[in-house]
């Protein structure tokens, strides 16, 4: 039976849908823009906002059973052209069309949207992302989009990162689908009846640094389908997490993916070549590795003939490499299960809610065998066995099990590491220099990886470095990478002597010259939503300070050590001075990835004190 067909009532849908059109009521029409809204040139409430959404209505249509929307955005700067592509989820196919609007000689232009610009994506059975791409986008344009699908949404938005002047929702009261829904966020919508809800110039949601995701505070609804009659007799979706990894591992794509028999021979050659749990799961992974690469798309499952794809192709998503490589480990006998989860950027997956498919959308493997626990997701050749890419660490995950409903933390233990050793040497004629060693383990190596990646050459990414760091000139680089236990080793020569201040009797050195924090990642007053970290991080810098015989410290940076109030996160700085070397260490740790906003103002201090101290200078005088 297919997934969704099984879990919904698409054949509910079909059965009782008519064929009856359904016009809007509103004045504003789809395909009718007036000279006002071409001639706009800003939002008065906004003056910031590249794009606004002057129009947004949702109806339920109760006799069709359909879901009916019309949104109608503008764009007002050049900065605002990515809102002419959209990505919309429907929990059926649906039908989808769309108008630009464009200013030529003081007319309106329209150009209707063609196939070659609108993608459709089945991601399961009966369950659809629709990609649109505007043609012809500029400053000034108006965008319509209209579609339909059979069924309630699974969300409606009130709120978006642009402001929104207009927004409608009215669900029809039907006497065969009954529901409940969630409210989030924080701006105020208008209740005009049990079934209906408007609001407007609703501010655009204004992302701060180190959110999770906007979609997880944006104002919205969500909805979730808790009953529906048929033929006179009323069902009621019983809903559950254990319903769900039941039909996971009914689906072809998904739970047929663990019985591949295709593996079946390189299963035999690692048996034949490993005696360990360690040696299984290591060469298993380096296997599925080899021989797929990611083609990033993020899925929950496989969208593809995954044999051929696996024989012919070499490349897949990333719910056909992990579930592979699940697959492959069942078979050299480690004990292993999917886990099915919601990247940061689909949003929070809240166990307590109403369990719903819609929350999913990625898998990766897990290992629990013979006191060996693991998380691995082979999409990337910078991977290991136990560690998660960054997308994956969004609380906790679902283990599929056909007989019991577990729950699994995704970062198990792993945090941001990073050490720093340098040598600095102060010459007497002014000049100063340093042999600075940066060393990046486990999440800190995946970070490396990303920034590194952004620049071809060694060349750009020097130059980067000393775009960051003022007052450093990188003379040498060389680096050594240890991918099997994540881990880079930076060393850089590095001409400071634009950081000597020479005041002829005095000199002047700040000793942290390529520090991790060069200022404070949080500066706004106040904070609206939580700080998300990620992970817990530590960093530890040590910086020897070698000056000439004839210079006299005059003073220095003193020790310290502070502790957030809720132990979060601890500053230590200790200072030393040995004949005419100088020793200074810092340690900061993070060990709570999240604060609320309530700890905010106690985050903010921390660094911004820790900061003061290791900006301190060092103050020499001249002897004769």
């Amino acid at each position: 039976m297919a997934l969704l067909k099984h879990f919904y009532f698409s054949f509910f849908i079909i059965a009782l849908a008519s064929t009856s059109s359904f016009s809007q009521s509103s004045k504003i029409k789809f395909g009718s823009v007036s000279m006002e809204e071409m001639q706009m040139t800003h939002y008065e409430k906004d003056s910031s906002a590249d794009a606004v959404i002057l129009y947004d209505k949702g109806r339920f249509n109760a006799k069709e059973l359909k879901f009916y929307r019309h949104v109608r955005v503008k764009i007002l700067k050049k900065t605002g052209t990515n809102w002419g592509n959209w990505t919309i989820n429907t929990p059926y196919r649906g039908y989808i069309k769309a108008v630009v609007y464009n200013l030529k000689d003081n007319e309106i232009v329209e150009e209707k949207v063609g196939n070659d610009a609108l993608y459709e994506e089945q991601v399961v059975e009966d369950f659809y992302v629709y990609k649109l791409f505007a043609p012809h986008v500029t400053e000034g344009t108006v965008i319509d989009i209209s579609y339909s699908h059979p069924g309630l949404p699974n969300e409606w938005r009130f709120q978006e990162r642009i402001p929104v002047i207009c927004n409608e929702l009215k669900l029809e009261i039907s006497e065969y689908i009954k529901y409940t829904k969630t409210f989030y966020g924080f701006e105020p919508i208008e209740t005009i009846s049990l079934s209906e809800w408007k609001a407007e110039h609703v501010p655009a949601f204004i992302e701060e640094p180190y959110l999770s995701h906007y979609s997880n505070y944006i104002t919205k609804f969500q909805f979730q389908v808790t009953s529906f009659t048929f033929y006179g007799r009323r069902v009621y979706l019983n809903s559950s997490w254990s319903n769900i990894n039941s039909l996971l591992l009914n689906y072809s794509q998904f739970g047929g993916l663990l019985n591949s028999g295709f593996l079946n021979q390189p299963a035999k050659e690692i048996e034949a070549k490993a005696s360990t749990t360690e040696e299984k799961i290591n060469l298993a992974y380096k296997y599925i590795q080899d021989n797929m690469t990611w083609n990033n798309r993020v899925a929950l499952t496989a969208s593809t003939n995954v044999k051929n794809s696996f024989q012919n192709e070499h490349t897949g998503n990333s719910a056909e490499i992990n579930l592979l490589l699940t697959a492959l480990l069942e078979k050299v006998g480690v004990k292993s299960y999917p886990v099915v989860l919601s990247t940061r950027d689909n949003g929070f997956l809240f166990p307590h809610n109403p369990p719903s498919l819609n929350q999913l959308n990625y898998v990766v493997a897990y290992v629990n065998h013979e006191g060996t626990e693991m998380l691995l997701d082979a999409t990337s050749k910078d991977l290991v066995p136990g560690v998660l890419p960054t997308r994956c660490l969004n609380g906790q995950g679902l283990l599929v099990h056909r007989d019991h409903v577990l729950w699994v933390d995704l970062n198990m233990g792993k945090r941001n590491i990073k050490r720093q050793f340098a040598n600095v040497t102060i010459n007497e004629d002014g000049s100063a220099s340093a042999k600075l060693t940066n060393q990046s383990s486990e999440y800190g190596y995946l970070e490396w990886v990303e920034e590194k990646d952004d620049f071809q050459e060694d060349e750009a990414y020097i130059q980067h470095l000393e775009s960051n760091f003022s007052g450093i000139d990188i003379t040498n680089y060389e680096v050594t990478k240890d991918k099997e236990n994540l881990k880079v080793t930076e060393v850089f020569n590095v001409d400071l002597t634009e950081n000597i201040l020479d005041l002829d009797n005095e000199v002047i050195f700040s000793p942290f010259f390529m520090y991790e924090y060069n200022e404070n990642p949080f500066k706004a007053e106040t904070r609206k939503y939580p700080v998300d970290l990620t992970y817990p991080s530590e960093f530890q810098s040590t910086i020897i300070v070698d000056c000439p015989l004839n210079y006299q410290i005059k003073s220095m940076p003193s020790s310290i050590a502070m502790k957030m109030q809720n132990g979060g996160g601890e500053f230590t700085f200790l200072s030393n001075q040995m004949g005419n070397k100088v020793q200074f260490k810092v340690l900061i740790k993070i060990t709570q990835p999240v604060f609320t906003e309530t700890e905010y103002l106690e985050l903010k201090q921390f660094f911004s004190q820790s900061l003061v101290k290791v900006n301190e200078s060092i103050v020499f005088t001249k002897g004769v």
